[in-house]
């Protein structure tokens, strides 16, 4: 079972991400990965 979540800064703008969510990256976007929970698949 794919669950968790993970926060990452995009853009200057932190992101709770979910389990389906997309994400739309363009070539001059920035993105970090904060914090991943441990059930994060």
């Amino acid at each position: 079972m794919v669950s968790g979540f993970a926060t990452a800064t995009i853009n200057c703008e932190r992101h709770a991400l979910h389990k389906g969510d997309f994400i739309l990256l363009f070539y001059d976007s920035n993105i970090s990965v904060d914090s991943i929970s441990v059930r994060f698949r």
